[in-house]
């Protein structure tokens, strides 16, 4: 989905599980599909199995308004109201210093669970993934996390499409 075919009047919050929160338009998660982007280092980790990509934003200020405005309602009274506790710090997972953005890549019983693929259609390994690489990532809101006396939104890579 293009961002700019997103209509935010239409988000809907709904208990997830655990603390989380869903966050849903006419029922369906939110996924765009970026520009051609390119990732600062490729594929990083923090150690603990947990991987992702920073996203090079600086060329990109449609992206960039469209996730200040999902800051915005995130910090909303509606968002506020299902996290129970208006105390909670708002933890970005844009980074306005250095205009990158962080997305999660799923990785689940020592693999990742994400699509990617060539111009031509043909599929690719992670392997593949640098720095050097113009990319079209789809990418979903996967939800608001709720925990330590903080939240915010966890956006995961469903999809690669790299383009050189």
């Amino acid at each position: 989905m293009d961002v700019d075919k997103i209509n935010l009047n239409l988000v809907k919050f709904k208990k997830g599980y655990g603390k989380n929160i869903n966050v849903f338009i006419n029922n369906k998660k939110i996924i765009i599909k970026t520009p051609i982007i390119k990732s600062l280092n490729g594929i990083e980790s923090n150690g603990k199995s947990k991987y992702f990509l920073r996203l090079d934003m600086n060329e990109h200020s449609k992206l960039v308004s469209f996730l200040k405005r999902i800051d915005c309602l995130t910090r909303s009274d509606d968002c506020i109201s299902y996290l129970g506790n208006d105390d909670l710090k708002y933890i970005n997972c844009f980074y306005y210093n250095n205009n990158t953005w962080k997305v999660k890549i799923p990785f689940k019983y020592g693999r990742f669970n994400i699509d990617i693929i060539d111009k031509e259609g043909n599929k690719l390994t992670t392997d593949q993934i640098n720095q050097d690489n113009n990319m079209i990532c789809h990418i979903e809101l996967s939800n608001i996390w709720n925990f330590n006396n903080s939240y915010g939104c966890i956006w995961n890579l469903k999809k690669i499409e790299l383009q050189n």
